[in-house]
């Protein structure tokens, strides 16, 4: 298989939302020609990526995720408080909101919020018991 030249790199890089920029790597890394330094073209923000993950697109910016799910959860209801309130297999994917309607608060996962999967786990108990 052919090496990837810069050129090749950057473009790769465009095609899934990022910039590579002139840096050194964040972290030390056993392979580092394995990774890039890169900026997303959305909020700035600058981390490592894996080539392969660019060239999958399986690749994603932390902060224009979570600004994504802050603001479709709005749109549903929901203030965002943070950091999820219990311990979670991947803490990353939960934030904690409280619904505006009932001021109950619940730890959500994106995929929640983007399946757009979220009633108030309180007013059901609530409800179950009638």
């Amino acid at each position: 298989m052919a090496r990837l030249t810069d050129q090749d790199k950057k473009l790769i890089a465009e095609v899934a939302g990022f910039k590579v920029i002139n840096e050194p790597l964040e972290q030390k890394r056993s392979k580092p020609s394995m990774y890039l330094r890169c900026q997303c073209l959305k909020c700035g923000s600058r981390k490592d990526c894996r080539v392969e993950h660019l060239k999958t697109k399986e690749i994603e910016c932390k902060i224009c995720t979570k600004q994504e799910v802050i603001e479709k959860a709005k749109a549903m209801g929901l203030a965002y408080l943070g950091l999820p309130a219990e311990n979670h297999s991947k803490k990353t994917d939960y934030f904690r909101f409280k619904f505006v309607s009932c001021s109950h608060e619940q730890d959500f996962s994106r995929s929640s919020i983007r399946n757009m999967y979220t009633r108030c786990a309180e007013i059901q108990n609530f409800q179950n018991k009638e």
